[in-house]
């Protein structure tokens, strides 16, 4: 409840870049328009069955910075808009009959994904905020690239190519044994697939190879870590 507390907390104290409506962006800093907007949409749930069942809807309330009200525009072209939430008229808790009771909130927060779970768990790690400037340093490129846990990740991901390039190969001769009368062009092409995984494997077996290509893959740049054969 803690981490959910805190992460409501920033999804709806977005950084100041989030807040300017469109329409305004163009302006000087000090005549934008910087604020949320919200939309009431009442979804169907279950239509209308004649003499059966009136149609159900339940409610769901957008809230999105500014920068991002195309969002509520386009959910409005799928669901329609359900009007003032603030009129008795759209208070779904009036509607007895047509309300499957059911409401939902959404807010747009592309911020959230620079957050840590450790902060959002706890409001701090080891007594520092998420703008600590020694904190943000432990998510740096080069941080990371000599930390353990990325060795160990790269070493476990050497590991599984290792196997699926073992089980290609493997699969790929006994293709071959068993297709005795393959045609000579399609044994070649066999020969040549099978010569590659046998490459790709002898690649993966190597620590300085093995490391380069898969840190090149998840970073693109050189990593050096002892990855076991």
């Amino acid at each position: 409840m803690l981490a959910f507390a805190h992460l409501l907390k920033a999804a709806l104290n977005p950084s100041t870049e989030l807040l300017p409506l469109p329409y305004t962006a163009s302006l000087p800093e000090a005549g934008q328009a910087r604020t949320f907007v919200s939309q009431l949409l009442r979804p169907i749930v279950c239509p209308e069955v004649p003499g059966v069942l009136q149609q159900q809807t339940m409610e769901i309330r957008f809230f999105a910075p500014g920068v991002l009200v195309s969002n509520l525009d386009f959910v409005e072209s799928i669901f329609g808009n359900a009007g003032d939430p603030f009129l008795p008229e759209n208070d779904a808790r009036l509607d007895a009959g047509g309300w499957t009771g059911h409401t939902g909130c959404v807010i747009p927060a592309p911020h959230l994904t620079t957050l840590k779970k450790k902060i959002m768990a706890h409001g701090t790690w080891q007594g520092r905020s998420a703008g600590d400037p020694v904190f943000r340093a432990l998510f740096n490129r080069e941080t990371m690239l000599a930390s353990e846990w990325y060795a160990a990740r790269l070493e476990a991901r050497a590991a599984l190519d290792r196997r699926l390039w073992a089980r290609h190969a493997r699969d790929l001769r006994q293709f071959l044994n068993r297709r005795t009368r393959l045609q000579t062009s399609g044994r070649e092409a066999m020969q040549s697939s099978l010569t590659a995984a046998d490459r790709s494997r002898a690649g993966f077996s190597q620590p300085s190879r093995c490391c380069q290509s898969l840190s090149r893959h998840h970073w693109s740049g050189p990593f050096a870590c002892s990855c076991g054969t």
